[in-house]
C-alpha cells in the first residue's frame, strides 16, 4: 500500500481539479463527512466510516491522504466514487479495493516512463558496483603483493 493516496479525476492522461464546491456538496449529502476549511485556503475532509475516523486533505490542486491505515482504503474509494474520481497510489496504481489495484489508462504513459527511468537507474547502479568491485580487487592485489614482497 502507498504512503500517499490521491483522489483524482482524469481525462486523456491529464488530471482534472476537484473543486472545493464538490467537497461541500459531498458533505451536504453525507452527514458522516465534515469539512473544515483552513485560513490558508486548504481544507480537511473528516470522514466517519465503520472502521473509524480518517482525514483527507484538500488544496486547490490536490486531494490526498497520507499514511492512511489500510482499513480506510475502501471508505476512501467510496468517497472517490461519490466525487466521480478514483484513488491513486504513489506508483500510479489505482485501487478497486484494498487488495485490488490496476493501472488506469490515463496513468499508463507515466508508469511506462517511470519503468524506463528506473531501468536506467538500475543499469547505472550496476555499472558503479562493478567499478567498485574492480577497484577493491586491484587494491587487494596490491596489498597482497606488498605484503609478500616485503618478506
Amino acid at each position: 500500500m502507498s504512503n500517499h493516496l490521491s483522489i483524482v479525476r482524469s481525462k486523456g492522461g491529464a488530471d482534472i481539479t476537484i473543486p472545493l464546491a464538490d467537497l461541500r456538496r459531498l458533505v451536504l449529502a453525507h452527514p458522516q463527512c465534515q469539512l473544515k476549511t483552513n485560513p490558508d485556503g486548504s481544507a480537511n475532509l473528516i470522514a466517519q466510516s465503520s472502521e473509524g475516523v480518517f482525514q483527507v486533505y484538500w488544496s486547490p490542486n490536490h486531494l490526498w491522504a497520507e499514511r492512511l491505515d489500510e482499513r480506510f482504503i475502501n471508505p476512501l474509494i467510496e468517497i472517490a466514487t461519490l466525487l466521480g474520481a478514483r484513488v491513486r497510489g504513489d506508483e500510479s496504481e489505482s485501487y478497486r479495493s484494498r487488495d485490488d489495484t490496476y493501472i488506469h489508462p490515463d496513468d499508463a504513459a507515466a508508469v511506462a516512463a517511470n519503468k524506463t527511468e528506473s531501468a536506467g537507474r538500475d543499469r547505472r547502479r550496476m555499472y558503479w558496483n562493478v567499478a567498485r568491485i574492480a577497484i577493491l580487487a586491484i587494491l587487494a592485489a596490491l596489498m597482497i603483493k606488498e605484503l609478500f614482497s616485503s618478506r
